[in-house]
Order: structure tokens, then C-alpha cells, then sequence
């Protein structure tokens, strides 16, 4: 007597996780993910989450280089395009940083962004990414529009 087992008619397959499935869907609609901006690397970036819409909330950076970089650690052929300073002291931005760069070392690194100038963030390229604080950040952000959802750069994905 044979005894048919379900297990014996079923493949083993992994469950994908939501990431990867959005990842997939994201991929096949013709839509890539950028490269780390560290020189060196080509990793693609870290994903935050995904927006209800299906679109990838970006990191600057790949998650090795992130994780290494907070650490203070360093990585064979790679150089860290993040400042740890905010680069509007000279005010590139059109107005001054209101923090004291003689004191830009006593703050965590956390305290700077990378922001995306023409506020796309699939295009990361060393020449549209700067560092700046927080404050700084905020400002732009509101006097550009990037904070507004709107803009057609915040709805423009690569």
C-alpha cells in the first residue's frame, strides 16, 4: 500500500519578504534602485520602506557603507562622500548655517543629512548631494518646496 504524502507533491519555496516584493515589482516595471554615492562603491542604496504608492523612500548610501561609516569604521577602496560638517558655513544655500563651525565637531554625526539639491532623490550623484545640519535641512527644504509632495520632483522616480 502507497501512501502519497502532500510534502512529497509540493516544491520548497522560500516566502519572499514585503521588501522584496516591492523590490521585484519595482524592478520589472523598468524602475531601478541608484548606487551608493561612496567612491568605490556599487552597491545599490539602502531602501527605508516603501510608500503606500509602491515607491522606495532612499538612503544616500548602501547599508555597508551606513553601518561602517557611523562606526567610524573604514573600508578598503572606499571613501565616504558624507561630511562631518555642514557645508552651507559658506552659505551656499543663500542664507548662513546658524551653527558655529568652530563647534561642528562636538555634534554626533546624525546631526548632518546628506540632502539631494534638486531635490530627485534617484539622482545621486557627488554633484547633486551635500551635507548639511539639520537646521539647515529644514530651511532649504521649506523654502525650495522639497518638503511639498507635490513638486514634481518628489514625484519623479527613475
Amino acid at each position: 500500500m502507497s501512501v502519497n504524502t502532500k510534502s512529497e507533491d509540493k516544491t520548497d519555496k522560500k516566502k519572499k519578504s514585503k521588501n522584496a516584493e516591492y523590490l521585484e515589482i519595482w524592478k520589472d516595471s523598468g524602475k531601478s534602485i541608484p548606487e551608493c554615492i561612496n567612491i568605490g562603491c556599487k552597491k545599490q542604496v539602502a531602501i527605508r520602506h516603501w510608500s503606500a504608492q509602491g515607491h522606495p523612500s532612499l538612503k544616500t548610501e548602501c547599508s555597508g557603507c551606513s553601518s561602517a561609516r557611523i562606526k567610524g569604521l573604514s573600508l578598503t577602496g572606499i571613501v565616504f562622500h558624507k561630511k562631518k560638517y555642514c557645508q552651507n558655513k559658506d552659505s551656499i544655500l543663500g542664507f548662513k548655517c546658524p551653527m558655529d563651525p568652530e563647534r561642528y565637531n562636538e555634534f554626533p554625526s546624525d546631526i548632518y543629512d546628506m540632502d539631494h539639491k534638486d531635490g530627485n532623490h534617484h539622482n545621486n550623484t557627488p554633484e547633486n548631494l551635500i551635507t548639511i545640519c539639520k537646521v539647515c535641512h529644514a530651511r532649504k527644504g521649506k523654502e525650495s518646496g522639497d518638503f511639498n509632495s507635490q513638486k514634481e520632483s518628489s514625484r519623479t522616480h527613475a
